[in-house]
């Protein structure tokens, strides 16, 4: 099997990036899987100040998908973002993951590929296509570690 993704850990989060808009150039498509630790983020849009702001903000079952990615602070810390240059169809079925201390990878590559999700950012965790890896140069203001290929 061709190699994808590859997944590792960062001193970074997605609280840390969004200010800055250090995000891959294509990434035209944003869904939130999990926000200030809450792993059912829909149910905050109409009830968070912050969330709205941000009139793109849309339900995508308990997520929240986005056309552009919102440059309104509204990530706090233990948030989980994925990213697609195309309209991401389907909600992630394991909200949370890269918030974990030990992301299982591996069950969330068939929707990662269905998807065609680019990258996905969580606390201290990312994984990232792995043609787009050369990226991370330029936009990770800090040292990351590769852990593994999936």
């Amino acid at each position: 099997m061709k190699v994808r993704y590859m997944y590792g850990r960062s001193k970074i989060c997605v609280d840390d990036l969004a200010p800055k808009k250090l995000f891959l150039k294509d990434a035209s498509w944003t869904l939130i899987s999990c926000i200030d630790s809450d792993t059912k983020p829909a149910s905050l849009l109409g009830k968070s100040p912050e969330l709205n702001k941000v009139s793109s903000l849309v339900a995508l079952g308990d997520n929240i998908l986005s056309p552009v990615i919102p440059k309104d602070e509204i990530f706090f810390g233990y948030d989980e973002v994925w990213f697609s240059s195309s309209k991401i169809l389907e909600p992630c079925p394991f909200s949370g993951i890269l918030t974990s201390e030990r992301p299982d990878y591996k069950k969330i590559i068939p929707w990662l590929l269905k998807n065609k999700i680019i990258m996905g950012i969580g606390e201290n965790n990312y994984i990232i296509d792995r043609e787009r890896m050369h990226e991370m140069d330029q936009m990770w203001p800090c040292p990351y570690d590769v852990m593994g290929i999936l």
